[in-house]
């Protein structure tokens, strides 16, 4: 029930309306990241829904309108949860991502390329180094191109990415 409503509101309503409905994921994720940490039993509700989940939220991360590096968006919002679910789910995310990034990175819109260097840099954290260490080696000279980028954003976004690699 919680899936379709929230799905439903991230898909079709306004910005604002979506972000509440990724933040109810993101609430959702780190009470069971909680419950992990302590040995508590949780009901794997992200590991349920995680195909599902960052389906849609790749589908709408690029739907916010660019208002500044440092403000709260539906793009943040789609980040910041893909990163939280990263650190849940760890190896499961890196084979959702991955083609939606390597369609996207050299997009000739800055805001898909934006995205991508995004959700590259959310999921880095969370799943086995050793599992993605050889994406993460042929990502490098991308990354590396990026940091000569036109446009700020991207090339801000890409400086966090390297620190993280």
């Amino acid at each position: 029930m919680i899936g379709e409503v929230t799905f439903k509101a991230i898909k079709e309503d306004t910005e604002d309306v979506a972000m509440l409905g990724v933040e109810v994921w993101c609430s959702i994720c780190e009470e069971e990241l909680d419950k992990i940490d302590s040995n508590n039993v949780h009901f794997d509700v992200i590991g349920r829904a995680q195909k599902a989940l960052v389906s849609m939220l790749l589908e709408n991360i690029t739907r916010s309108e660019d208002v500044g590096l440092n403000e709260w968006n539906l793009k943040v919002a789609c980040g910041t949860c893909l990163s939280l679910m990263a650190n849940h789910v760890k190896d499961g995310i890196w084979e959702l991502i991955l083609p939606w990034v390597s369609d996207h990175i050299n997009s000739n819109s800055v805001k898909h390329k934006e995205c991508a260097v995004t959700v590259f840099g959310s999921v880095l954290e969370g799943p086995n180094k050793t599992k993605i260490g050889s994406a993460v080696l042929s990502a490098v000279p991308c990354m590396l191109q990026l940091m000569n980028d036109g446009n700020e954003s991207v090339r801000c976004c890409n400086m966090g990415n390297q620190s993280r690699m």
